[in-house]
């Protein structure tokens, strides 16, 4: 197994982290793929990038899983630049790829970018459907469990349903390891309280 798909499905490490110590310099994909991972958390980034996320599909590489990881990835972060089109495309091109070897937590991560697409797209059953089946895959002892929870914690706030996750899930959302979660749980509440309209739940 490629080290850096048997380090995303077996612990919760950032998937920066991972890219920064196994990806090759050699492989185009796997540059791109950490300039991708990097480029999630920032709110501007070159318009090159989005022509190189192009290529690297285009180029491919050795490992199934790999590649489809980074399609997940390249899913979300295009959806959520509102590049639906790119994302579409690119949906397309996963759609058409056999899933039978993913391991459950790779499942969920495609799932993932797929929900993010129906999001930004207005779609909101077809989003819930994705969400609903993504978070069935992966046990809640797993590892990349709570940062899975937290992604589909942020879609469901922007669609006014964070507070339809049920009391076990809330409560490990609510049990932040790290002051960037702490916010990020925040952030999910006050988004939702906008969509609900409920200004006394995003004063508090």
């Amino acid at each position: 197994m490629h080290p850096i798909v048997r380090k995303f499905t077996t612990t919760g490490e950032r998937l920066t982290l991972i890219l920064e110590k196994y990806y090759d310099k050699k492989d185009f994909l796997e540059v791109v793929f950490l300039k991708l991972g990097k480029a999630l958390v920032k709110e501007i980034v070159e318009p090159e990038l989005f022509l190189e996320l192009d290529q690297a599909i285009i180029k491919g590489h050795s490992d199934p899983n790999v590649y489809m990881l980074f399609l997940s990835f390249t899913i979300q972060f295009t959806s959520i630049r509102n590049q639906l089109e790119r994302a579409h495309v690119i949906q397309a091109i996963g759609d058409s790829i056999s899933r039978e070897n993913l391991s459950p937590i790779e499942q969920a991560y495609y799932l993932l970018g797929l929900s993010t697409l129906a999001l930004h797209k207005g779609r909101q059953v077809e989003c819930l459907q994705y969400i609903k089946e993504s978070v069935s895959l992966v046990s809640k002892k797993h590892p990349r469990y709570v940062t899975l929870l937290g992604n589909i914690g942020a879609h469901l706030s922007y669609l006014g349903r964070f507070n339809e996750l049920d009391k076990e899930d809330m409560d490990l959302l609510n049990s932040p390891s790290n002051a960037y979660r702490a916010f990020g749980i925040i952030d999910m509440k006050l988004t939702n309280a906008l969509f609900t309209g409920n200004y006394q739940e995003g004063l508090k």
